[in-house]
């Protein structure tokens, strides 16, 4: 029989207390170790503290093998010995002492109790759909509340301007479960009634809730509604109503929702009328009941039919679309409409029409639709006149006379690019023909340097329009203007509107200016100088009195910190050098300052700071860090 021995030096402590340990648990057991297999093992107490020694020697369950150990002779040294308890403490005071507990270390906190484990379930196999039985619930099987029956809730009441749908609740099941959806088995009338009773649908929504939906997705208007739930109403288990409920839903007569052209319109002497209404309508009936009025005196309409109607109004979305020029020079209200949002020749809720001859130039025009008009929907007219008005153009006028800027733009001397052009807008009372407006119109005194002229439908630099040709009342100038200056804006007596009609006189328009934006350019965190050349910082400062420059010698280090702080308005970089004041002056100044008694030898480093004493603005104030160098690389990065 095969005997391993492992023997281990006292310089391996870890391995002897570890095969100590293991020997100990081997003696406790009554038993042989099962481990790969059965094994039996012995300690030899060596006199030689520096090694330890053990045995493991398989034992099969084989009756052979039994008989072999039993008759095999082992050494006394080999055979199972009781330890004292002398020789136990010996082994334990060879082990490592185990950590001392930290009793203020974390601790696990575990839930007292374990969650609570689901209960052991029955599987039941039930056929799909469920088998008929013989016996169904019904009324008389279930229990009587002893409460009355009520209405818990209804979805509207009073005046509604639109109903979808209308929902009443019950406080108590009125139909058994099994009879949801079959209306033709319980009757939603016995439990409420709607009078009139428009066309549609009742629907049970549970047991205790009944939805009626009308026919084309809403309650007719022009009608009061009487909803009724009698008081003969009962549960399912018999309960009695407590009452009988009434309620009134009132739906509006014929009002006008909408009414083109709009009262802003300058309209043509024949201009075609729609007025679109909040519901379904007779269209003759309406129309005799409209007039058109012009002071006191009454002018006949006739109807414009749904097929010409929709002819005009294809016709204007196409030119739009197109670019082209607009049916009727654009004279319609129809140029600028929303013509998506318009009814179309299907709606039965609008009614178009126009004079039958033509209309007074430069008038205040009021179409009157009488009281008493009647509906498509119910029999409910409306109780009061309703009014709608617009104007017919008058002859072409300007109507700004007179701007006055709180600013003007940036006077910056030193670099145009940071100059922008201001624009300022004429608006005339009547759309300007721009096929026939040409910029050489307007004149402008004294001259302004980059002065130009934008037309309705210019393609300018600075505007961008759509291809809809839409005429405009509006004629835009813009331009460098100088500051507390007034300007004479003269506008040709040629310039036509839509219409046909010109100035036929010279029109005046005065610009004022005032003082300038606050500003200080070039607007720059970091430049480099060369040594070679005078070193000169320039920068154009306006808008204010004066301009406050303060100096400071700084050194490369400094960057880091001037970079973090470069926004700040009390910057401490560095040490302080210089402090001078510069008066502006009402249109602005060029400040050059002398770098040079600063940079001692040949190079070095500044931070300028540049404040503007008044006023206070977001441009106000800002640092520039001057580096004065042979060779130089900026590199700003993201």
């Amino acid at each position: 029989m095969a005997t391993r021995n492992w023997s281990c030096g006292a310089e391996k402590l870890h391995t002897k207390g570890l095969a100590i340990a293991l020997s100990i648990l081997l003696l406790v057991l009554s038993s042989p170790v099962s481990l790969c297999q059965s094994a039996q093992a012995w300690v030899t107490d060596d006199k030689d503290e520096s090694k330890i020694s053990f045995s493991i020697e398989p034992v099969t369950n084989s009756p052979s093998n039994q008989k072999t150990a039993t008759k095999q002779e082992l050494p006394a040294s080999q055979q199972e010995q009781k330890l004292t308890p002398k020789q136990v403490a010996a082994l334990f005071d060879k082990l490592s002492r185990l950590p001392a507990i930290d009793n203020n270390a974390p601790r696990l906190i575990l839930p007292t109790e374990s969650i609570t484990k689901p209960s052991s379930t029955q599987t039941q196999i039930e056929a799909f759909p469920p088998l008929a039985t013989k016996e169904k619930p019904t009324a008389a099987s279930i229990a009587r509340s002893g409460q009355p029956l009520t209405v818990r809730r209804i979805s509207h009441s009073g005046s509604v301007d639109d109903l979808h749908q209308l929902t009443l609740t019950f406080s108590q099941p009125l139909i058994e479960l099994s009879t949801v959806g079959q209306t033709k088995v319980v009757d939603p009338e016995q439990f409420v009634t709607i009078t009139p009773q428009p066309k549609g649908s009742w629907q049970w929504a549970g047991t205790q809730t009944l939805i009626f939906t009308p026919q084309g997705g809403r309650f007719p208007k022009a009608t009061n509604y009487v909803v009724t739930v009698p008081a003969s109403a009962k549960s399912i288990t018999g309960n009695q109503i407590d009452k009988s409920y009434v309620y009134h839903l009132n739906l509006p007569a014929v009002k006008i929702a909408e009414f083109y052209p709009p009262e802003t319109a300058r309209e043509n002497q024949s201009p075609l009328l729609v007025a679109h209404f909040n519901q379904n309508i007779d269209q003759e009936k309406v129309l005799a009941k409209t007039h058109i009025l012009v002071g006191k005196r009454s002018y006949a309409i006739k109807a414009v039919s749904k097929k010409e109607y929709k002819s005009r109004l294809e016709a204007m979305r196409k030119a739009r679309q197109a670019g082209e020029k607009l049916p009727e020079n654009g004279q319609s209200w129809l140029a600028t409409a929303r013509i998506l949002q318009l009814p179309t020749e299907t709606d039965q809720d609008f009614v178009v029409f126009e004079p039958t001859e033509k209309l007074p130039k430069n008038s205040t025009i009021k179409v009157i639709f009488d009281k008493n008009l009647p509906s498509a929907e119910g029999p409910l007219t409306s109780e009061a006149a309703q009014e709608r008005s617009f104007k017919t153009y008058g002859p072409l006028a300007l109507f700004t006379t007179s701007i006055d800027f709180a600013t003007t733009t940036k006077a910056n001397s030193l670099n145009r690019g940071y100059s922008l052009l201001v624009n300022q807008t004429f608006e005339f009372n009547n759309p300007i023909d721009s096929e026939k407006f040409k910029p050489s119109m307007i004149t402008i005194s004294p001259p302004v340097e980059g002065f130009e002229v934008q037309t309705p439908q210019s393609k300018s630099r600075n505007y961008t329009f759509s291809l809809a040709r839409t005429p405009e009342n509006f004629i835009s100038i813009d331009g460098h203007f100088k500051p507390f200056t007034r300007y004479t804006v003269i506008f040709n007596e040629k310039i036509t509107d839509i219409f046909g009609q010109t100035l036929g006189k010279k029109a005046t328009a005065h610009l004022q200016t005032r003082g300038l934006i606050p500003a200080i350019s070039p607007y720059r965190g970091f430049k480099t100088l060369d040594p070679d050349e005078p070193l000169i910082c320039t920068v154009w400062a306006q808008g204010a009195e004066k301009l406050k420059v303060t100096i400071r010698k700084v050194e490369a280090e400094d960057w880091d910190k001037f970079n973090r702080d470069s926004r700040s308005s009390n910057l401490t970089v560095g040490t302080l050098v210089e402090t001078n004041e510069y008066n502006l002056g009402p249109f602005g100044k060029t400040i050059n300052i002398d770098l040079k008694p600063h940079i001692n030898g040949r190079y070095g480093h500044l931070i300028l700071s540049y404040k503007l004493v008044k006023p206070a603005h977001s441009e106000s104030e800002h640092n520039c860090w001057i580096q004065v160098t042979d060779l130089s690389l900026d590199a700003f990065t993201r």
